[in-house]
């Protein structure tokens, strides 16, 4: 067993050097002096990570007249208590744990060096080594993933169980586990006993949730009000143009997100009706895609409205591109064949319909109309580079697709360094 760990990290050197050439351009963009951006360690407790610091230290706070503690999961904070870690100590912890269900998920689904590469360089991967839930989540769902393909039905209720104490995903997890077994080809009483068991242990993390909020505030199904008095998270009517906290400067992340979640949403209604599509894809991938299809409906319908009175769809970028339900759907379309130019017009006329409902046709924030326009068209023409880059054979065997892992990386340092100055991410 010891023998054989060795050979698998022996096999993993990449990944290891993905690190240092992270720190690298960590240690790089504080000495350059290149972003005016006060960074230091006191940086890693911002938005939510405050609120989970809080939470360790205080318990459950309930309060009706301002932002409390009680509108966030218990997971991180517990683990956080039980270390006994600092800010860096427990992003480090983080850290640690993505990258380890990073292994396990590679070894599984046989990524190969391209495709771990491209994937570790993720911009909001940031979310995974900072006090943020994406580490843990990702490490149950990785769980939940393994055991939809090799159809183990307790590393499935191991996945289901922590990832729903860890995350409000219960609302996303049952219709999913639904939606793959709609596709299935057990008998309906399978069908029937298998949602029904699933359903049961994601309910069970969200009653122990609620449990253990009322248990320190008194107060029932805290989560839920918290979250809608304070953050106004509450089923609204879409309001266009679209928008999300912090302007143009994380709109390519958010739309980009939204744009593709469009898309899951679209593949999940295919495959729904289409069963008999030459396209076969296992559990674990169409868990996946209609994970991202919940966790983008979700945004869009409860993440209510800006300040200039458009939908939000703040954070979604965080909440898809973080997980490893991404990671699957990046890899199902890595393994594609290069896409037919008819579908290729198709994909770019979504994406600029997409940028039409952010307001491409008029100002936003702080740009006015043309130069708002020179940014959706930067923006199509880097997402269309992106794509051929990905989906062309000749550019992926002269390794072209190398200059993608480093630009990816150099945004994700950006956002690094965003986040520690107090600066909106996700």
């Amino acid at each position: 067993m010891y023998v054989k760990a060795v050979q698998f990290l022996k096999q993993q050197y990449l990944v290891f050097l993905h690190v240092l050439f992270l720190l690298f351009l960590f240690f790089i963009y504080k000495l350059s002096g290149l972003h005016q951006f006060n960074v230091n360690t006191g940086g890693l407790v911002n938005f939510d990570a405050y609120w989970y610091s809080n939470l360790k230290e205080h318990g459950y706070i309930f309060s009706d007249k301002a932002q409390s503690n009680t509108g966030f999961y218990p997971t991180l904070s517990f683990v956080w208590k039980f270390t006994g870690l600092s800010a860096l100590g427990i992003s480090i912890f983080n850290g640690i744990i993505f990258l380890f269900s990073f292994l396990l998920l590679s070894k599984e689904f046989s990524f190969n060096n391209k495709e771990k590469l491209l994937l570790l360089s993720i911009p909001s991967l940031i979310f995974t080594y900072v006090p943020y839930t994406e580490s843990l989540f990702f490490f149950a769902s990785t769980i939940l993933l393994i055991g939809l393909r090799k159809q183990n039905m307790f590393y499935i209720l191991i996945g289901v169980l922590l990832g729903s104490f860890i995350r409000p995903v219960t609302i996303i997890f049952i219709p999913s586990l639904i939606f793959i077994e709609l596709l299935s080809n057990k008998s309906y009483l399978q069908k029937l006993i298998r949602i029904s068991l699933f359903s049961i242990v994601s309910v069970i993390a969200l009653l122990l949730v609620a449990i253990i909020q009322w248990l320190q505030t008194g107060v029932w199904l805290a989560y839920y009000k918290s979250q809608y008095i304070q953050w106004d998270r509450s089923l609204h009517i879409p309001r266009f143009p679209l928008t999300t906290w912090g302007g143009p400067r994380i709109l390519w992340l958010d739309g980009t997100a939204f744009w593709l979640g469009l898309i899951a949403i679209g593949l999940c209604i295919f495959f729904l009706f289409k069963k008999e599509s030459k396209i076969k894809l296992d559990d674990s991938s169409l868990f996946s895609f209609s994970f991202l299809s919940g966790a983008t409906l979700l945004v869009f319908l409860f993440d209510g409205y800006s300040e200039n009175g458009g939908t939000s769809i703040m954070g979604l970028n965080r909440y898809f591109f973080a997980t490893p339900f991404f990671f699957l759907a990046f890899l199902e379309f890595l393994r594609l064949p290069p896409v037919s130019k008819n579908r290729t017009a198709l994909l770019i006329l979504s994406l600029i319909g997409v940028w039409i409902l952010f307001g491409a046709y008029t100002s936003i924030d702080w740009y006015n109309r043309t130069k708002t326009i020179i940014y959706f068209s930067i923006l199509t023409l880097s997402v269309l580079g992106y794509f051929l880059i990905l989906n062309n054979k000749w550019m992926l065997e002269k390794r072209i697709w190398i200059l993608l892992y480093i630009a990816n990386c150099m945004l994700q340092a950006y956002l690094f360094f965003r986040f520690l100055s107090g600066n909106w991410v996700g």
